[in-house]
């Protein structure tokens, strides 16, 4: 079965389901664990602390940080290696799925530093990563990639409850009981985890997919065919796109009937879950820029029309470029819009911020006077504004 469908209605309901519309947000603590669970797996944001824990800032109306927490330190989210194998959290109760489609199995037989890290757990329980490589006594370097293949092979996990720069790893038998990703068929593990990211993301290409999953294209495009086949997936044809889209066929109606939403803008993270399965398509727009050094990326009415690149300094957050689309550019107050929007979202307290430039060589001649209006002041080369 293919159904049809704008471009228009792709962005509502993508923005509606990734918890972005000014209507959609969550405002209490019991709507951050529901957006967590239902997007998850979930990062950290991007440049975050070591055992930060992940947040949907922009999702929730007055998020704070205690909320999240909450959840992770009742035991509520769990830290794993997930998608390419990167940091994220996902709930306790869906911990055995989740395990199951990334999991990437050890080779055997094991080789010996994993063997002797396993050894130790069992024989003395858990302990910091300093701890075990000293009992190990294996080079910093083996230790480690010892270690990370456990962890990716859902062996070992860290218990990861606080902010905390020493938390016990344990096995994952004894920290979470319950968890048994043998219980699945890694097959049948992530045709539900696809179905899940769907109802997530929306309509996903091959390369969306493969984008925020980490698996190749061949293994994708056998999954999708056989859900397309079993009815759990129908193809979408997006209005002026070549490629087919996938998406869970009990979303197909409320796709078809979406209105466009409000207007909203937002600044995440390039490893948001909004994000990450776009970044093929980022790399290729923004080719000049290191994507992994983008400040964050500017959604506009659930459309990505735009990023930063820049470096923290010691006393200020410096901007190198401001790329944003011409419609953004030619639109001098939807430009105080995104420049309020960056400045809230963009670094923390109150650091000022300085701007080197927009869209390389300026697009639009009132550049600078928006940039004046909004408070930046020229000094030696770059906008300035105190904050």
């Amino acid at each position: 079965m293919t159904v049809s469908t704008t471009r228009s209605q792709l962005l509502s309901f993508r923005a509606r389901r990734q918890y972005l519309t000014p209507d959609a947000r969550g405002r209490t603590p019991e709507d951050v664990f529901a957006i967590l669970r239902a997007l998850q797996p979930f990062p950290p944001i991007a440049g975050a602390m070591p055992g930060s824990a992940p947040h949907p800032r922009s999702r929730v109306v007055g998020y704070q940080d205690e909320w999240s927490q909450r959840w992770r330190a009742g035991g509520r989210l769990v830290k794993g290696r997930f998608m390419k194998g990167n940091v994220a959290y996902v709930t306790d109760a869906d911990l055995t799925l989740y395990a199951a489609a990334f999991r990437r199995p050890l080779r055997r037989p094991i080789p010996r530093p994993a063997r002797r890290i396993l050894d130790l757990l069992e024989q003395h329980g858990p302990m910091p990563k300093y701890m075990l490589r000293e009992m190990t006594g294996i080079e910093r370097g083996r230790f480690d990639r010892a270690l990370l293949s456990l962890n990716r092979a859902f062996e070992v996990m860290e218990i990861q409850r606080e902010v905390d720069w020493d938390s016990p790893w344990d096995l994952l038998w004894r920290a979470f009981p319950n968890a048994d990703p043998d219980a699945w068929e890694q097959t049948d593990a992530r045709d539900e985890v696809l179905r899940r990211f769907t109802r997530a993301f929306g309509p996903a290409t091959v390369v969306e997919i493969s984008d925020w999953s980490g698996w190749n294209q061949r293994t994708i495009t056998k999954l999708v065919d056989r859900l397309v086949a079993h009815h759990t997936f129908v193809r979408v044809g997006i209005e002026g796109e070549t490629e087919e889209a996938y998406l869970a066929s009990e979303d197909a109606e409320e796709l078809q009937a979406c209105v466009p939403v409000n207007r909203f803008i937002v600044v995440l993270p390039t490893n948001d879950p909004f994000v990450m399965p776009q970044w093929s398509h980022l790399n290729l727009q923004y080719r000049p820029y290191p994507l992994p050094y983008c400040y964050g990326v500017i959604v506009v009415d659930g459309e990505i029309a735009g990023a930063a690149w820049g470096h923290y300094k010691r006393r200020y957050i410096h901007i190198e470029e401001l790329s944003l689309a011409p419609a953004i550019v030619h639109d001098p107050p939807r430009m105080d819009e995104v420049l309020a929007t960056l400045e809230s979202q963009v670094g923390a307290g109150q650091a000022p911020i300085h701007i080197y430039g927009i869209n390389e060589v300026a697009e639009a001649p009132w550049i600078g006077e928006i940039l004046t209006r909004n408070g930046f002041v020229w000094q030696a080369g770059y906008y300035v504004k105190e904050r």
